[in-house]
């Protein structure tokens, strides 16, 4: 039987999740940044990518170090010049400060895909579509679905075995994951019960909370 689990940003297991307090070690830590960073992306969003839904478009700027030591000198300047007593323009200081903390966010946020944490669910690399799921079906079955066939793969129930179609090629299949054809998204074993169709857009029912 083939199993797919998806891949989550959060550990499945209850004991390992409850030591990521989202709440009391982010939020209750930096709300003020936090609330700029999600004006500051949706302001270089519509800069960036107009008329676009909101989206980190990957690739069009990726020197986030340089550009972390960049903000980090510009603070300090407009710090510096309102020591003395120069005029400052406070919107300047604030978008140098949301724009460092962007940054910042982004190095990290891609370091961890590196070592394996999902492509975050915003970010679209160049040339690439929203990810569908029934994408990713096309491909480890080797040909487009029909109506009939996606009815069939929604309503397979626990236990029931999807053959691929003659002639398919489930492709990194010896590592136990299937690609996507999308950068960092991937299906990893788990319960057949996941579906294909619901593995990568609905949270799985046994995922603690």
């Amino acid at each position: 039987m083939n199993n797919f689990r998806t891949p989550t940003t959060l550990p499945y297991d209850s004991d390992e999740r409850k030591k990521v307090p989202l709440y009391r070690g982010l939020l209750g830590y930096f709300p003020a940044a936090c609330a700029a960073v999600a004006r500051h992306s949706m302001e270089n969003n519509e800069k960036h990518n107009p008329g676009e839904p909101m989206h980190h478009a990957r690739g069009k700027s990726t020197d986030h170090a340089d550009c972390i030591l960049r903000h980090v000198m510009d603070i300090g300047d407009l710090k510096a010049a309102d020591a003395r007593g120069e005029i400052v323009d406070l919107n300047a200081l604030i978008a140098e400060h949301a724009a460092l903390c962007w940054r910042a966010l982004a190095l990290t946020q891609e370091f961890f895909e590196s070592l394996g944490a999902p492509l975050a669910p915003g970010a679209r690399y160049p040339d690439t579509p929203a990810f569908s799921a029934e994408d990713a079906i096309r491909k480890m079955l080797g040909a487009d679905l029909s109506d009939q066939d996606r009815d069939a793969l929604k309503a397979a129930g626990p236990g029931e075995v999807l053959m691929p179609a003659e002639g398919a090629q489930l492709v990194g299949f010896d590592r136990g994951q299937v690609d996507t054809g999308t950068p960092g998204v991937e299906l990893l074993p788990d319960t057949a019960e996941e579906r294909l169709l619901g593995a990568v857009e609905r949270e799985p029912d046994h995922l603690a909370d």
